[in-house]
């Protein structure tokens, strides 16, 4: 499921979140825990 959430992000995702920092990592977490629960 985390492969996927990854893949669907791509490069692009990472970068947002590396650009948001902790705020980014927060709303990532929040994306995959929903993404774990479904």
């Amino acid at each position: 499921m985390l492969l996927n959430v990854l893949a669907s992000l791509g490069h692009r995702g990472i970068k947002t979140t590396a650009a948001f920092g902790r705020a980014g990592l927060m709303l990532f977490n929040a994306v995959v825990g929903q993404a774990g629960i479904s």
